[in-house]
């Protein structure tokens, strides 16, 4: 992010305060590439998935280990996550069963051959009947065409390509290579999976043990919620500014003097992680409290929003047990004793955090995203937000900087509401306060109750 200092500005790919998702799914290709070689037309093969979207691909190659591929079926349905399973001629003969999970599950079934033999050495007659074969097998235990073709140890030539091709098959190689086939050491097999992975990637595996430990990493790596933020694209370089200190350096001096000294940003209010920081961290796991979000986003948008964030704080070390869900019988009581009083009884399922481990979880988050690449202005104010033609293009800092932006993100959290709503007006957008669910706390006798 190489800053203009003639004229104090810089231009960044995205100003935010956000996480996103990445897709981790079955194969996504490219349009396919072509060559001609003497006048003839051959078909290269495809070693990229669509770069301008934010998805990885997952192969599995396989000839083996069925207990393996049927558990890695289990956990990627787990995860919610589909993938494409080049599978050979000889291994799906002897498991039917395995194959229909593999389609149920929602992932894709692709060719590997009959026999797992060197293509780029055979004719072509043995070529297209190792890749027929495949095809025939698989068709006749589950009705699946297969469309996919990937070569054995990636070895092709283009006899090859030509014969995939006359039979109606792109033929696939890979952007990264676990070579989990060769190497049993789990961290090997996250890292190579992990280590400079970029959008469209055609990631390599083999249902190998070691593999499917690695798999949990794996799959929360991909579907970490910052992943946008942390890719090697050269195009993409996200910056946060915020009014506050970073979370390790926000200390309120009332908290010994019991006196507030009127500190200049306050670190009650403002620095990573906000007013939020220092709560005693109640996640209330329900669209039916907190907000009006299900009115404007819908219900069901508003629900995933709310496990996504859910699982984001899981990730960096929240405890996994949830409240009020566990007593059935209590809560049906209730509701019964709600309903004669004419009352609604608002059922919502809490994560407790608790003050201290509510710090460590947004310090590992803090940590996590400069690491991967993320910048943070820490003690810098937003001053204005520029439009240009009706639309915000940058931003200006009390420090005299000005930051343009193809996409601007406003998290401006309750420190910096009534600054906003000015801005708002400024620029002529319309504003309406949103409402906020206030909860109190009734103590009565066990009695009552009953």
């Amino acid at each position: 992010m190489k800053k203009l200092t003639l004229k104090g500005v810089r231009i960044v790919s995205t100003i935010m305060m956000a996480l996103l998702v990445v897709a981790v799914g079955a194969v996504c290709l490219l349009p396919e590439r072509t060559v001609y070689i003497s006048g003839g037309k051959t078909y290269a093969p495809i070693y990229s998935g669509n770069t301008e979207k934010a998805q990885v691909a997952l192969m599995f190659n396989v000839y083996e280990n069925t207990d393996i591929v049927n558990a890695i079926v289990d956990k990627l349905a787990d995860n919610g996550v589909i993938a494409t399973f080049f599978v050979g001629g000889c291994w799906a003969d002897d498991n039917t069963e395995t194959l229909k999970r593999i389609i149920a599950g929602g992932n894709e079934l692709a060719n590997h051959g009959y026999f797992h033999l060197d293509h780029k050495k055979l004719s072509e007659e043995r070529n297209r009947e190792e890749i027929s074969c495949c095809h025939e097998v698989v068709k006749a235990l589950t009705g699946y065409e297969m469309e996919l073709f990937a070569p054995p140890s990636g070895a092709y030539g283009d006899v090859t390509l030509k014969c995939a091709a006359s039979l109606g098959y792109k033929t696939i190689m890979w952007t990264v290579d676990t070579i989990d086939w060769r190497d049993g050491d789990v961290d090997v097999i996250v890292s190579r999976a992990t280590k400079n992975v970029t959008s469209g990637a055609l990631v390599l595996m083999h249902p190998k043990q070691h593999t499917l430990t690695a798999l949990d990493e794996i799959l929360a790596f991909y579907k970490d919620c910052a992943y946008e933020l942390m890719e090697k694209r050269p195009d993409l370089k996200v910056l946060i500014v915020e009014k506050g200190r970073s979370i390790e350096k926000r200390n309120c001096p009332k908290r010994v003097t019991k006196t507030c000294a009127g500190c200049k940003p306050c670190s009650i209010t403002t620095g990573f992680a906000g007013a939020g920081a220092f709560s005693d961290g109640k996640l209330s796991l329900s669209p039916d409290v907190g907000g009006n979000l299900p009115e404007i986003l819908g219900y069901d948008a508003a629900t995933q929003l709310i496990h996504e964030s859910d699982e984001i704080y899981l990730k960096f070390g929240a405890d996994k047990s949830v409240y009020g869900v566990d007593k059935e019988a209590e809560i049906r009581e209730i509701r019964r004793k709600a309903i004669n009083a004419n009352l609604k009884l608002v059922e919502c399922p809490i994560r407790h955090l608790g003050t201290e481990e509510g710090y460590k979880i947004y310090s590992k988050l803090q940590q996590h995203i400069l690491d991967k690449g993320v910048e943070i202005q820490f003690n810098t104010m937003v001053t204005d937000i520029i439009v240009e033609d009706g639309t915000a293009t940058g931003v200006k800092t009390d420090k005299g900087d000005v930051f343009t932006a193809p996409e601007i993100v406003s998290a401006v959290g309750r420190e910096g509401a009534d600054w906003f709503k000015d801005k708002c007006e400024e620029i002529g957008i319309e504003t309406k306060p949103g409402t906020v669910d206030v909860g109190v706390r009734v103590e009565v006798r066990d009695e009552v109750m009953q």
